[in-house]
């Protein structure tokens, strides 16, 4: 058990580095094309983003209540769950769970745009480094969309899952049924 937790804390550590390189990236690109940027462009890709982001957590949530509830319960009160399930089912809590928390994530990071870009646009400060605020806002937006792109994708990995299970029971019963 020891060996599977390194192992998925090295996997999650190299993850981390690749979505900080991406950032960097995505930061560079937005600096470079700048000039073609203009914040009206954002506000649909910013509501199709709240709106999917709310859309996932609200009905991951809710799948993840349904389908797991020890999960939920080993959740709210840490310890008092034993048994969860398998490996597999374990695999499958942490990806939705994990899909809930980046649909947070991407929550939180519109919020604080906002919050950053009303209470700094009216500033001096701004307006003298429009020139690296602006790409780094961009950016930001842009980084969220690839999390929550990324998200949607679990999703349909994890239906994909639950289809390929769920046939597999079925000709387990079938095969079951013939003897």
């Amino acid at each position: 058990m020891k060996s599977y937790s390194r192992k998925k804390h090295r996997s999650m550590s190299v993850k981390i580095f690749l979505n900080f390189i991406f950032l960097a990236v995505i930061f560079w690109f937005s600096y470079k094309i700048q000039s073609f940027l203009v914040y009206e462009n954002l506000k649909d890709l910013i509501d199709i983003l709240k709106n999917a982001s709310a859309m996932i957590f609200t009905i991951v949530g809710i799948w993840l209540a349904y389908i797991y509830p020890n999960a939920i319960t080993a959740i709210v009160k840490p310890g008092s769950v034993e048994y969860i399930a398998g490996e597999q089912d374990a695999r499958r809590i942490e990806m939705l769970v994990g899909i809930i928390v980046t649909s947070a994530v991407v929550i939180i990071g519109i919020v604080l745009f906002f919050v950053i870009k009303t209470a700094f646009s009216g500033l001096e400060f701004y307006a003298q480094n429009v020139k690296y605020i602006k790409p780094f806002g961009f950016a930001v937006i842009f980084f969220l969309s690839y999390l929550q792109i990324t998200s949607i994708g679990k999703v349909i990995v994890s239906n994909v899952m639950f289809i390929n299970d769920f046939h597999t029971k079925l000709n387990d019963r079938k095969i079951e049924d013939q003897m």
